[in-house]
């Protein structure tokens, strides 16, 4: 969880995805759970894979979207 931005570290990311030899992530689904006047609920999955297409793994998550400042 990052709940600031900023929180989170590009580093952070490239540490954990050069093992694995990452090359490309693609959603695998996206879909709207809840909406409301400033919140929307997404239910997502991704996958990711290397350069020669064999699938490192996929991830599901709940992301949560927030209007703050009409932003």
């Amino acid at each position: 969880i990052f709940p600031e931005p900023g929180d989170y570290k590009l580093s952070y990311f490239r540490e954990r995805t050069e093992a694995d030899a990452w090359h490309r992530s693609d959603w695998d689904r996206r879909a709207v759970i809840h909406a409301g006047y400033n919140k929307v609920h997404f239910d997502t999955q991704f996958s990711r894979y290397r350069a020669d297409g064999s699938i490192i793994g996929s991830y599901t998550s709940i992301n949560i979207t927030t209007l703050v400042d009409s932003k």
